[in-house]
């Protein structure tokens, strides 16, 4: 082995190579090398890095909506902040104001004052309701019962009552009166609640007659209670009155006026020239055109009436010309007036004294009784003038698309059933509310004389009236007695319901004969009456 060759193996050796192993071969040193890794680290390799590409992408988005959010809550927070500061500076100088204020005690004090009115209205009550209420009480016919002294505590809406019952025969000392008082007093109910329209809209009780003049409920032949609605210009009407504001409004923003102009002109006959007057008026046309436009809109809502019948029958409208046909309205308003009832005129004679246009003064009648038979026939004409197929009442005491009361006492149903080979409806009416919440105190009774020398039986008694039937918020009070006999809360003359008090037969100077003071012995007992207390109810009849 050449010393060359000694060499070649000692650098192997220090290079960690094996002397005798093959030689590597040797390339020239412009040949490119390529390096196939294996398979699957070559796949794990360029999966990471697609991922570490997707994931920088995520990063870059998120941070980028978190920049955009904090700059808009940034500009939020600093709106509010601005806002909020001028509103401690609005507030501080409304402060100033109200301090600098010198009535402010007086405002206060009035502000509080109005917000008790309506704490005011919920507790007042109706005092006026107890002459009605003791006149329906009061027996009707022969026996005779009045009274000289009514006292009432509207703290527990006690009444108490001296008065003097007189049968009209003998034995006038007689306690049948008294017990038909006491009797047909228990057994009284009430009836409250409102009128409603065809909407089923309240009617202010303002504009409800529920009585005649002398006090008497209005009561048809055949038993239905009603009421009369007035309606005119200054009356309960809302939608005529709507409608003339809005006439108003479109009468102020175009103005007619009147020109007036010559014109000169040759008369092609005569070869003259002619001087004629020429009468203009501007935006005519365009008022009407809005006044028609108003009375499209409130047509449906506004009723009508005697005008308006005359009107169609002219072929005028509301908005037209009428005023050079004076005498043919007020012919037309005389044909109307004429067709009415005595009690309907006494209504139209007090509307138009009230200050109501004789073109807008109207009523109507509603019933407060339900009208069965009619309210339940199908094919019915509205107010409106068109058919409804539904009837205006169910079976079950529901009333709609008619004016009427709705009850808070009373409650309808009806069944129908077979009569001779008929079928026929059968209804029945409920009513629980009692006028008083417990029984008649008769407190104290004895024989007496009146102011006419005639034998009575004096009495002193108490009772107490539901505070509902007192209340100003009971509205349309109806009391109803065992016989169906009524009165309302409406004015009514209370004439002959008092008289002086009797003189006790005790009272020295008064003159009794024996057999009446015995008679006597028994006052202060309303239970030991003459047996006869089941005969008084009989005598309570008679509408009022």
């Amino acid at each position: 082995m050449s010393f060359k060759d000694k060499l070649e193996d000692f650098r192997a050796k220090l290079n960690g190579r094996d002397p005798n192993a093959p030689e590597e071969p040797k390339f020239s040193e412009n040949k490119t090398f390529e390096i196939n890794l294996v398979p699957e680290i070559k796949y794990q390799m360029l999966k990471s890095m697609r991922f570490r590409k997707v994931s920088t992408f995520i990063c870059a988005i998120v941070a980028l909506v978190v920049g955009i959010t904090t700059a808009v809550f940034g500009i939020i927070v600093v709106t509010q902040n601005n806002t909020s500061a001028q509103q401690d500076v609005k507030l501080d100088n409304m402060a100033k104001k109200i301090d600098e204020f010198s009535s402010m005690d007086d405002f206060l004090t009035l502000q509080s004052q109005l917000n008790a009115i309506q704490t005011v209205n919920d507790n007042k009550q109706v005092l006026s309701r107890i002459f009605g209420v003791i006149s329906m009480l009061r027996p009707q016919g022969g026996d005779e019962l009045t009274l000289s002294k009514v006292s009432v505590n509207m703290e527990d809406d006690t009444v108490t009552m001296e008065g003097q019952a007189d049968a009209g025969v003998a034995p006038f000392y007689d306690y049948r009166v008294l017990e038909s008082f006491k009797k047909g007093a228990e057994l009284t109910k009430y009836d409250y609640g409102r009128y409603v329209d065809a909407n089923g809209e309240e009617i202010p009780a303002r504009c409800m007659i529920e009585a005649k003049p002398d006090g008497a409920t209005y009561i048809d032949d055949n038993g239905s209670i009603y009421a009369y609605q007035t309606i005119g210009e200054y009356g309960c009407d809302t939608k005529l009155k709507e409608l003339k504001d809005a006439l108003d409004d479109v009468k102020e923003n175009i103005s007619v006026s009147t020109e007036t102009d010559t014109k000169t002109e040759i008369d092609k006959e005569t070869g003259k020239e002619v001087t004629t007057t020429v009468t203009t008026k501007t935006k005519e046309s365009e008022l009407k055109a809005q006044q028609a436009q108003v009375y499209s809109e409130y047509g449906t809502e506004v009723r009508k009436n005697w005008f308006d019948k005359w009107l169609k029958e002219n072929n005028l409208a509301r908005y037209d010309d009428y005023e050079n046909r004076q005498d043919d309205i007020k012919a037309a308003y005389q044909a109307y007036y004429d067709s009415l009832s005595d009690e309907e005129k006494v209504i139209v004679d007090t509307e138009i004294n009230a200050g109501v246009d004789i073109r807008d003064v109207d009523f109507r009648k509603i019933y407060r009784t339900p009208q069965f038979t009619e309210w339940l026939k199908e094919g019915w004409t509205d107010e409106e003038g068109k058919t409804q197929a539904t009837p205006r009442m169910t079976l079950s005491g529901t009333i709609s698309d008619w004016p009427h009361f709705e009850s808070k006492c009373i409650s309808y149903s009806g069944e129908k059933s077979t009569v001779n080979g008929k079928e026929v409806v059968m209804w029945t009416t409920t009513n629980d509310c009692m006028l008083l919440s417990g029984d008649m105190n008769i407190l104290e009774s004895s024989n007496g004389r009146n102011s006419d020398g005639d034998l009575v039986l004096r009495f002193r008694a108490t009772i107490n009236i539901v505070k509902e039937a007192l209340s100003f918020k009971t509205k349309h009070l109806l009391a109803i007695g065992p016989d169906g006999q009524n009165v309302t809360d409406s004015y009514r003359q209370i004439e002959g319901m008092f008289e002086q008090e009797a003189v006790d037969c005790n009272t020295p100077g008064v003159i009794c004969t024996e057999a009446e003071t015995a008679g006597n012995n028994s006052s202060g007992n309303n239970q030991n009456a003459s047996g006869n207390s089941g005969s008084g109810n009989g005598n309570n009849g008679g509408n009022s």
